[in-house]
């Protein structure tokens, strides 16, 4: 940022370097971001990390008269409990009060450590880490319309990242996440689900609305992909951040749409 106004510009990793959200060489990625700042020539930057999609898992709770510690557990061992291989004890959990309910993010420490020890390589301060879905959620909610009363189905898809995922929300709540490695059968697969989801509503029926935040061009077709999940609306955010491309050649038009909605989320209010 420089006089209120916000600037972006992206770069290749190293090949090999990283793998599904896990820093497989934190040296060498550390030294390709610190030789990345120089050359954007930011002296005195400090970092803000957002962790990639797949370094995180997420739950939704209700939070009840539960202890706050004893809460941070409970959770820990559930988002644990997802993968059979994982202690509780190598999960760092986070939450974040949503309404009446709780967000519980956890991260394998390991991941978190990689993450950390890259940018402890590239010699810059370490401000904040926090997980792009969550970032991106909350600019999301809010910029939804005060009109816009529907469900909402959230389709994501972040350039360099395996396959897409959609999210289901409920008065802006995310009640149901699910992944699928390739794109190609991710419509098919997502409309049964969302129908199936919708159907636990059946005593509250609301009008179906849809977001697709999309790198890939095929999936950021809105009439294919609201056909074939059955949806009844488009939601329009109204974001008012943006951001100019720091070097000429990278157009505004490139910034990759997740991305795009993640870093807003982190800037909302900083500007």
């Amino acid at each position: 940022m420089h006089r209120d106004q916000w600037f972006w510009r992206s770069g290749s990793l190293p090949p090999d370097c990283c793998r599904e959200g896990v820093p497989l060489q934190p040296a060498i990625i550390g030294d390709f971001l610190g030789e990345f700042l120089q050359d954007c020539d930011l002296p005195g930057a400090q970092i803000e990390l957002l962790l990639p999609l797949q370094a995180c898992r997420w739950r939704l709770f209700e939070t009840g008269s539960q202890d706050p510690l004893q809460f941070v557990e409970t959770a820990r061992a559930f988002l644990a409990g997802l993968n059979d291989s994982l202690e509780p004890g190598n999960l760092d959990v986070s939450t974040q009060q949503l309404g009446d309910d709780t967000l519980a993010i956890g991260v394998v420490r390991s991941v978190l450590q990689a993450w950390i020890d890259v940018v402890a390589s590239a010699d810059v301060p370490l401000r904040r880490v926090e997980w792009s879905l969550v970032s991106a959620l909350r600019a999301v909610q809010r910029s939804i319309p005060e009109d816009f009363s529907v469900d909402l189905a959230w389709l994501i898809q972040s350039s360099g990242q395996p396959g897409c995922r959609l999210v289901l929300l409920r008065d802006g709540l995310p009640e149901l996440d699910q992944s699928v490695r390739t794109n190609d059968d991710a419509a098919a697969i997502f409309s049964g689900m969302t129908q199936a989801w919708r159907s636990l509503h059946c005593q509250q029926p609301l009008l179906l609305g849809w977001l697709v935040s999309a790198a890939d061009q095929k999936l950021s077709d809105p009439a294919g992909w609201m056909n074939m999940v059955l949806t009844d609306r488009q939601l329009v955010l109204k974001n008012n951040w943006s951001a100019s491309p720091l070097v000429p050649e990278q157009e505004p038009s490139n910034m990759d749409p997740f991305l795009h909605l993640a870093l807003a989320g982190l800037c909302d209010g900083q500007s």
